[in-house]
């Protein structure tokens, strides 16, 4: 909660946020002037909000200040979405951030049910919110595509139909307390866990609302659609079978195909970002491989460099002085086993 700092009542006093205590330095009487703007009084002072010194430049502190209906005391309120339209994990009030709300078994199925399960930076526990004016959201599951609904007591997820997105697939969010709830526009039911911990695999329902922490979630927004790491990438058409470079081999113009899942390196890709939403894709080799990694550079003759990679200065310099005679590089082990940063420098160093 906004607070005056220790509850004084002097001109100057800071403005800090303080855990909800009940006391009186924590209540603001609201008033609107004939400008169009605000003016915050604390109720326990009778002193206004307002910025010290009069200029609001960066880092200007906030402080309490005797009423004069100075610039400085007045606020503009605009109005904000209670989330940005962004990626949302959401994880129950009752479970901090230990579990999620997860589409089960990562399905795509149209009426596909959502669940409670253990964090585990899936595609089936990311969410796309979007805006769609006074606080109502669409809820689009990643993994399938299809959005989420209220189904006569049930969450699910349904595919888009018609022009519109359907009410059943509208939610109102609002914030309450350390938590938002998600209200049907069309049915006006709440979603909520049904016990009062939240267990894994336990369907989410929905509920008239009663203000439990049940019905609360932590939403946790994700930097980017999926995590930087190691993956394998399984055709949604045909399950178990895999994106694979054919013969595992490290060729320029290998080609790409899909086969069935061997858990083999030809079938490891790991995802590196490589700025404004995009990533690149990388064939990775574990650990153990970078000694037939060694063979490859013999047959090859090409040369395998070892460094450590709290200092690649040395490797740097290597691929920078040989950069003409360089037709591709590998890095062992990818991301996983150097540093992206390392990996960078390396890429730049070649150019």
């Amino acid at each position: 909660m906004l607070e005056v700092a220790r509850g004084s009542k002097d001109t100057g006093a800071n403005i800090w946020q303080y855990s909800f205590n009940g006391t009186d330095a924590q209540k603001w009487a609201i008033r609107k002037n004939k400008d169009g703007s605000f003016t915050i009084t604390n109720k326990k002072s009778g002193m206004n909000l307002a910025v010290a010194g009069g200029k609001a430049k960066n880092g200007a502190n906030i402080q309490t200040a005797k009423p004069s209906g100075a610039k400085a005391q007045k606020f503009n309120f605009l109005r904000r979405a209670v989330l940005a339209d962004g990626i949302y994990v959401l994880h129950p009030k009752t479970a901090q951030t230990t579990k999620a709300l997860d589409i089960a078994g990562a399905a795509v199925a149209q009426g596909a049910k959502a669940w409670v399960y253990d964090c585990n930076n899936t595609a089936a526990q990311r969410f796309m919110f979007k805006h769609l004016g006074n606080s109502i959201y669409s809820i689009q599951s990643v993994v399938s595509g299809k959005y989420l609904a209220d189904a006569n007591g049930k969450l699910v997820q349904r595919a888009f139909k018609g022009n519109a997105l359907s009410k059943a697939q509208q939610w109102k969010v609002e914030v309450r307390g350390s938590g938002i709830t998600l209200t049907n526009v069309a049915t006006g039911k709440t979603v909520a866990t049904p016990g009062s911990v939240a267990k894994n695999k336990v369907a989410f329902v929905t509920r008239a609302f009663s203000g439990k922490g049940t019905e609360k979630f932590r939403p946790m927004r994700c930097s980017s659609l999926i995590d930087q790491g190691l993956y394998t990438f399984e055709s949604v058409s045909a399950r178990q079978k895999m994106l694979d470079v054919v013969g595992g081999t490290w060729a320029n113009k290998a080609n790409a195909q899909i086969y069935r899942n061997n858990g083999t390196n030809a079938q490891k890709f790991a995802l590196v970002p490589a700025g404004n939403g995009y990533y690149r894709i990388l064939m990775v080799l574990s650990g153990n491989d970078a000694l037939a990694g060694a063979a490859h550079c013999g047959k090859n003759k090409a040369v395998l460099i070892l460094a450590d990679v709290k200092n690649s200065a040395a490797a740097e310099a290597f691929v920078k002085a040989n950069k003409a005679n360089i037709q591709y590089g590998y890095v062992f082990g990818g991301d996983l086993a150097v540093p992206v940063d390392v990996m960078t420098k390396l890429e730049k160093a070649s150019l």
